[in-house]
């Protein structure tokens, strides 16, 4: 060995030495050895003040945010000091958009799924489905022939469905993605498919 070696081996059991008393030290001190502190009953807390406020969607127009809200308490030590958990208990919350849902009558192609997979709706509803996947071309079927198209990307079709009934579709290029859409009430009207 040389003796940079030796040197270097030295400085480095020194340095684990003084680690572990640091540590030592520092846990007498804290669990109240070195310095005792004085017994604290917890009835010695009092609860100062407590403030809470309520969460709200705020819609924009362009899209919609949701602003979050957080308890703040305030508390009085034995020593007399307030102390204000606002800074420990807030987290950094921006306003943030939320995310992008289906609309109402709406049905998405995405992921090599339909979503929402189960839709109800009314007799007379126009349903849209709509293509949301950018590397994949699904396609829309009926189980019974009702309506049949392909989607790309930003592609729609729609459906106006004009009886009452359980009706389900898939996608014959990619198995085991299937919707369905239970149409309730008890009128009839003219069946209208589209694509667009």
């Amino acid at each position: 060995m040389t003796i940079k070696a030796i040197s270097e081996r030295k400085r480095l059991i020194y340095t684990a030495i003084v680690v572990g008393l640091v540590g030592i030290v520092t846990g007498l001190f804290l669990v109240g050895h070195l310095v005792p502190f004085p017994p604290v009953s917890l009835q010695q807390y009092a609860i100062k003040k407590t403030t809470s406020a309520e969460v709200k969607t705020m819609h924009t127009g362009a899209a919609d945010y949701t602003k979050t809200t957080v308890v703040i308490t305030t508390e009085t030590t034995p020593h007399g000091t307030v102390h204000d958990f606002a800074a420990a208990m807030v987290p950094n919350v921006a306003l943030a958009p939320t995310v992008p849902v289906p609309g109402a009558n709406e049905v998405w192609t995405q992921g090599r799924g339909f979503w929402p997979s189960r839709l109800t709706v009314p007799v007379g509803t126009k349903v849209i489905w709509i293509g949301k996947d950018f590397n994949t071309f699904h396609t829309v079927t009926s189980d019974t022939g009702l309506f049949d198209f392909g989607l790309a990307a930003g592609d729609n079709g729609s459906y106006t469905f004009t009886k009452p009934g359980v009706y389900e579709y898939h996608c014959p290029q990619h198995e085991g993605m299937t919707g369905e859409i239970t149409v309730v009430g008890s009128t009839n009207i003219t069946a209208n498919q589209t694509k667009e």
